[in-house]
């Protein structure tokens, strides 16, 4: 069962629209200068690919599974959309597609399209994650009971201070942050030490 943080913990006061589109895209700007040699693309030009040539491209969620649990990206047929574990698991056989990774808004999945470049993985980051998707109006999907997706449109920040969503998006969140990082910081050691196990996410918040 996914932990999902301590309830009753503070959380930042969730921002207005003007004042979440400027923080992510000051966080965009960060997060797109900690790995230059990482190629982006925007929420619009990812959803335009992955119409136009989804042969070419798959995206690759980097996040928890109870982040993914709440929404993923849905860009629709016939692009398709992977979590991090599948990926590693199908990676063989996906050619040479281009992954377009993302979480909530860049740094995990620039990480990870940065590993997946030193392994020679074509790879790309979606800059400012999964809240940029929103932000452009684009849809999401939900797991349901029968196996199929729903559209929803809840969307899982990580914390309150990341909540950067569009409007008519509802944002959820872990209760406590700070714990939930260091559990993800422990669970990536774990499978550095241990192998495969654990959430299938990289460390931080975004």
């Amino acid at each position: 069962m996914a932990w999902k943080g301590l309830a009753g913990a503070a959380a930042a006061p969730i921002l207005p629209p003007a004042e979440r589109l400027q923080k992510l895209a000051h966080a965009e700007q960060l997060f797109a200068s900690k790995f230059p040699n990482v190629r982006t693309v925007t929420a619009k030009e990812a959803a335009a690919l992955l119409q136009q040539q989804p042969a070419g491209y798959v995206l690759v969620d980097v996040r928890n599974i109870d982040e993914q649990q709440v929404s993923m990206l849905q860009p629709g047929q016939p692009a398709s959309v992977l979590t991090q574990q599948q990926f590693e698991q199908q990676k063989a056989q996906l050619g040479d597609k281009t992954a377009i990774c993302y979480c909530t808004v860049g740094y995990r999945s620039g990480l990870y399209a940065q590993e997946l470049q030193q392994q020679g993985i074509p790879a790309i980051n979606l800059m400012g994650g999964i809240c940029a998707w929103t932000q452009e109006g684009l849809p999401l999907a939900a797991a349901a009971g029968d196996g199929s997706s729903v559209q929803t449109n809840k969307v899982h920040t990580y914390s309150a201070r990341w909540a950067y969503h569009g409007e008519g998006y509802t944002p959820v969140y872990y209760g406590n942050e700070y714990v939930r990082m260091l559990q993800d910081q422990l669970s990536k050691l774990g499978r550095r030490l241990f192998g495969k196990g654990g959430s299938s996410s990289s460390s931080s918040s975004s």
